[in-house]
């Protein structure tokens, strides 16, 4: 909704029966996307001279989505939709320097979580191909190790997906060892491992805590 003014916007919501509400916001453009039953909306608005992504919570208010998140490794530029349990589909940018962005979806954290805080690949020559190994560190939200979990991820050769998805459990430490064996691997191609999720009964992924997604090294 713009200003009487027409130089900024404001986030608005249409209720039959109640018609237009203003839900606040400032600067130039602020638009909303998604909105789920509950009258929860998503969207995009002005923060700070930066275009980035908002949440109106029914009955909390408006929130910067940044300012929601477990930890500061993301900023949230865009959100597009939000369900009746409160997940968001965003768009959002690393903040370590990687250059890493996409789409990303935001749970609602209750209890114990699980996250990916660490990730390494070694590859190791065969007699036909190379044998690649990827360990990963699970820790839980007050950054312990957490044995038992099971992590489920994928291999991938220059880009291209390896079947079937891979998964072990983590140790004592917290560390899932994950082997894997390409057989027409070649010097100069690339060879990835991804994280798809992390299991753990009575536990909450928190993917957004995850220190790296996946890991990827060239064959010598």
């Amino acid at each position: 909704m713009k200003t009487a003014s027409g130089n900024s916007e404001r986030f608005a919501r249409y209720t039959p029966g109640i018609g237009w509400e203003v839900l606040g916001g400032s600067g130039e453009k602020n638009l909303l996307w998604g909105i789920n039953d509950k009258g929860d909306a998503v969207g995009e608005g002005t923060a700070d001279s930066f275009r980035l992504g908002f949440a109106y919570f029914e009955g909390a208010g408006l929130f910067r989505l940044d300012d929601l998140l477990a930890n500061d490794d993301w900023i949230v530029l865009d959100a597009r939709d939000i369900n009746n349990g409160r997940e968001i589909a965003a768009y959002a940018t690393s903040t370590d320097g990687s250059g890493r962005a996409g789409a990303v979806r935001l749970v609602p954290l209750t209890g114990p979580t699980v996250h990916v805080a660490a990730m390494t690949l070694r590859l190791d020559s065969a007699r036909q191909g190379v044998r690649g190994t990827a360990r990963i560190t699970v820790l839980d939200g007050k950054r312990s190790p957490v044995s038992g979990a099971r992590v489920l991820g994928w291999w991938a050769l220059n880009g291209l997906p390896l079947s079937p998805e891979a998964s072990e459990r983590t140790d004592a430490e917290g560390v899932a060892t994950i082997r894997t064996a390409i057989a027409d691997a070649r010097t100069g191609d690339r060879v990835r491992f991804c994280i798809d999720r992390v299991q753990k009964k009575g536990f909450t992924y928190d993917e957004p805590s995850n220190r790296r997604d996946c890991v990827e090294k060239v064959m010598p």
